[in-house]
């Protein structure tokens, strides 16, 4: 996974609004939203990167792809359901008239189930050629993570600051049009075990609910 895109963002959330938390169950719940936007740009990274792999080294990967989508899935789940049952007023967002980042945000859910169950072995078999399956696995994903971009950047709540958007707009953009050049970018970097990685992100996250709440 490229974890330097999932810190970056991340870090990027704790450039402003310290001290002004609405509580620490809150903040925790919205900070996994942002960590499922994270690992959804990472994907789409890594999806793009490794297309031109063999088909050796191709499913060396697919078995951590897959687990990084349902890690994905399981913190968007979380950040929701988390949020219907701790806060009332969310539930004013299942309205029509919610505003269109919680509309983009409700679409996007199918959208993953969609791109999760399509990728399994039967499914894929189902396009013509590999070729298509990774075209429209790609389209899909796109769709996906704009949806989810719009989402976080539209509530304002950890990216509310124009610097914080246009750094967060500028590093999301250039995931989705130059992935490779990205991935490329993150490759230089050293090597982080999972266990280390996690490690970071449950500081990270920590980090994030505390400076909210400080």
């Amino acid at each position: 996974m490229s974890l330097a895109v999932v810190l970056s963002l991340l870090l990027l959330t704790l450039a402003t609004h310290v001290g002004v938390g609405a509580g620490i169950a809150w903040d925790a719940l919205n900070g996994i939203g942002v960590v499922a936007l994270a690992v959804l740009t990472a994907l789409h990274v890594e999806t793009i990167a490794t297309s031109r792999e063999t088909a050796r080294s191709a499913a060396a990967t697919i078995i951590a792809h897959t687990r990084l989508a349902y890690l994905a899935l399981a913190a968007i789940m979380l950040h929701a359901l988390g949020l219907l049952l701790t806060d009332r007023v969310t539930l004013e967002y299942l309205s029509l008239m919610s505003p269109l980042y919680m509309v983009a945000a409700i679409a996007a859910v199918p959208i993953l189930v969609w791109l999760m169950v399509a990728s399994s072995a039967p499914r894929r078999r189902r396009f013509s050629s590999p070729t298509e399956f990774r075209l429209v696995h790609r389209l899909a994903a796109a769709v996906l993570l704009l949806l989810a971009a719009w989402h976080v950047l539209g509530t304002g709540h950890y990216l509310g600051q124009r610097p914080q958007q246009i750094a967060a707009i500028a590093m999301l953009g250039s995931c989705l049009a130059v992935p490779r050049t990205v991935a490329k970018w993150c490759a230089k970097l050293p090597p982080i075990e999972l266990g280390t990685a996690s490690t970071l992100l449950i500081a990270l996250l920590a980090a994030f609910v505390a400076a909210r709440n400080a």
